[in-house]
């Protein structure tokens, strides 16, 4: 089973953000596919780069522009070890 598979604790803002309970854990495919999802259902992406809305911008706290190359990085601060 790949790392990115294997289910983690993610942190209590995330959890928030996903409206899942505080605690829950889930892998880093799934917490990359909400998020996805969240950029998709908001309209957030024109192709390559990801135009953040407030609360996307207040989880992830990015200090670049957001792309689909590099969200990763940022999503993986959420990441409870």
């Amino acid at each position: 089973m790949s790392g990115f598979a294997i289910p983690v604790f993610v942190s209590d803002e995330f959890a928030d953000f996903c409206g899942v309970n505080r605690g829950t854990m889930m892998s880093r495919i799934d917490m990359n596919k909400y998020v996805d999802n969240y950029i998709k259902n908001n309209q957030l992406s024109d192709g390559r780069n990801i135009r953040a809305d407030e609360n996307l911008t207040n989880l992830l706290k990015h200090d670049k522009p957001l792309t689909y190359f590099n969200i990763q990085k940022y999503t993986g601060k959420h990441v409870m070890h």
